[in-house]
């Protein structure tokens, strides 16, 4: 089911952070949503994802401490409500294929 936790374990080589407040998107470019794949303009209302993964080397362990920044993801304003709900709930949801839209229906079909 993909409304769970993956993580079983406290070892992974990267990880994200969903912040559930929609902010207009402050980047030069438009965006694509993670999970939808619609538009984000710049100035329309988003989530943002921000991704880390540990350090590869010595090198980058000084420079950036236990967290290496990876570039961020954005959510369109529906996903990022849809998101926040299911964060509420207490669940996990994937970013990675699957929309968020697409998994609480998956969700709903199976526990129902």
């Amino acid at each position: 089911m993909s409304l769970s936790c993956p993580f079983d374990g406290d070892e992974f080589e990267w990880w994200w952070e969903f912040e559930t407040d929609t902010k207009p998107l402050a980047t030069k470019r438009a965006r694509k949503c993670r999970s939808c794949g619609a538009r984000i303009a710049v100035g329309d209302q988003c989530g943002k994802v921000s991704r880390h993964r540990n350090p590869g080397n010595e090198i980058e362990e000084r420079i950036y401490g236990d967290e290496v920044p990876m570039p961020s993801w954005w959510l369109c304003e529906t996903c990022t409500d849809l998101a926040a709900a299911v964060h509420e709930m207490g669940m996990c949801f994937e970013l990675d294929g699957k929309s968020i839209k697409d998994q609480i229906a998956q969700y709903r079909r199976e526990t129902t």
